[in-house]
């Protein structure tokens, strides 16, 4: 009796590799949205020292909730971040659909949290095969051009990786491989035209 293969974790996309962002444009929309945030948190923080005598909490509770709200809410709506405007893109699932607000509320926080810091995981962004963040393949999400289109769909699997002696398991879409039987066919006909 064969074995069958599993597909309990359904089917996602996969884009062209020219269609995913890649690390120095990453590193741009970070800048740029840690910019506007730095900004947006400074106005409010103080108009909110001008209205209140002792604020400190308040502007961080302040703070807090507009960091989350640019990105869990801001950045993967239709009108996305100023960083992914000016780089023109997009984050999606693996299924290729819009992230929910709890994907990318978990998201934020595995940067926030921990255990990733801004250089790991950007440098894992420089040798993924798909240019993603560690904080985007735990999160089942892609960054990729604004107009990209998937051009097949494949398998979701846990892939395993293992870097400077940790061990990670994230959920990836696993392109379907190339055929080989129409090459071998082929030499096989040359073979026989040659001997005969």
């Amino acid at each position: 009796m064969g074995s069958q293969p599993d597909h309990s974790l359904g089917f996602g996309v996969f884009f062209n590799p020219q269609d995913y962002i890649s690390f120095r444009w990453r590193l741009a929309i970070i800048c740029i949205d840690g910019l506007v945030l730095a900004v947006a948190v400074l106005l409010v923080s103080m108009v909110l020292m001008a209205i209140q005598d002792e604020a400190e909490s308040t502007i961080v509770l302040a703070a807090l909730l507009l960091v989350w709200g640019y990105e869990a809410l801001l950045k993967p709506s239709s009108l996305r971040t100023v960083g992914y405007r000016l780089i023109n893109c997009r984050i999606v699932t693996l299924q290729g659909k819009r992230p929910s607000i709890f994907r990318m509320t978990f998201r934020a926080l595995l940067w926030m949290l921990g255990p990733m810091n801004l250089i790991y995981d950007l440098g894992w962004c420089g040798v993924d095969e798909e240019k993603q963040t560690l904080r985007d393949r735990f999160a089942s999400t892609l960054v990729v051009r604004q107009g990209a289109e998937p051009i097949g769909t494949g398998p979701i699997h846990l892939a395993r990786f293992s870097a400077m002696s940790y061990v990670f398991f994230f959920p990836q879409v696993t392109r379907p491989q190339p055929s080989s039987a129409p090459s071998v066919a082929i030499a096989n006909t040359n073979s026989q035209t040659e001997l005969t």
